[in-house]
């Protein structure tokens, strides 16, 4: 199933370079953080590729001693 035929986030209209505001929003068991909140977290820049830490119920990075201790491999993204 797609984003759009789950209801992702309450939208059913997901689509290819449309971006969505999920400032505050719960998808699926992801809480999105509200405005003006600050995440920490860590991040890895290696050529063309931005990857960002981990987050856990112990590290989810709602203050700096609960910042991701890991970078997570899969959780990258990609300069065109």
């Amino acid at each position: 199933m797609g984003l759009s035929q789950d209801a992702f986030c309450g939208f059913t209209d997901w689509a290819v370079n449309k971006p969505k505001e999920l400032t505050g929003l719960t998808c699926g068991t992801l809480q999105y953080p509200s405005a003006g909140s600050m995440l920490y977290t860590l991040y890895k820049i290696e050529h063309d590729r931005l990857c960002l830490g981990t987050h856990s119920a112990t590290n989810d990075g709602s203050t700096e001693a609960k910042r991701s201790v890991a970078i997570d491999g899969s959780n990258c993204y990609f300069r065109k």
